[in-house]
């Protein structure tokens, strides 16, 4: 997509489509889930309004298939059917990952030890090998980062792993100038926040908003 700063290889984590840019202005939208009791119709009739809005460029929040947990080939047919219908999106799409998308594995129901995993690679697959990731447009950074990195057969919480910790603070370092807007799911638990922003801290960034979604 024209106009957006990165370091990514290979498929990327958005659909490809040129930004609507605009040298007045800078605008975004942000879409939130389609899980937990979404309505039939709905969210396809939102790809339409964006249209009309005419934004930069669209942000998820996560959670864009229903049931990452189920096996291989249904995994697949949900994204096939997510992106028949971001792609009629006129402006870029940008996937984040959530625990709907990359399912945490669970000792029960049985046939769930391997969810993770199956999930994960699908999400690999279909949107590139990077399952949280930076751009930069117009001076801003944005960050999404993935709350089910890391997590083990039994976990209780979602989680960030160190690893993603640690790119997420070089990445901070290369520009503590830039401002910085970082979203997360929002069922990520109140320590693994304060982390996050602790590494904001340490890096001296001096403007950080969270991308949050009103109900």
């Amino acid at each position: 997509a024209g106009g957006i700063g990165h370091t990514l290889s290979g498929p990327k984590p958005w659909t490809d489509k040129r930004i609507l840019d605009d040298p007045r202005e800078f605008r975004f939208a942000i879409v939130s889930d389609r899980t937990g009791g979404a309505r039939k119709g709905y969210f396809e009739k939102a790809m339409g309004c964006l249209n009309l809005l005419r934004p930069s460029f669209v942000m998820s929040v996560g959670d864009l298939i229903p049931y990452g947990w189920l096996k291989e080939p249904q995994v697949r047919q949900q994204h096939r059917e997510l992106e028949a219908d971001t792609k009629k999106i006129v402006p870029p799409f940008f996937y984040v990952v959530g625990n709907h998308d990359i399912a945490p594995s669970q000792r029960s129901p049985k046939g769930l030890e391997r969810a993770n995993e199956i999930s994960t690679a699908v999400w690999k697959d279909v949107h590139g090998s990077d399952t949280y990731y930076s751009f930069k447009y117009k001076g801003c950074l944005f960050v999404a980062l993935n709350t089910i990195d890391g997590v083990t057969l039994g976990s209780k919480h979602q989680n960030i792993s160190d690893r993603q910790y640690e790119w997420f603070r070089r990445t901070l370092a290369a520009d503590p100038d830039v401002p910085v807007l970082v979203r997360g799911d929002e069922r990520l638990d109140y320590g693994s926040v304060m982390a996050v922003v602790k590494v904001v801290y340490n890096c001296k960034v001096r403007r950080m908003a969270l991308v949050t979604v009103e109900k």
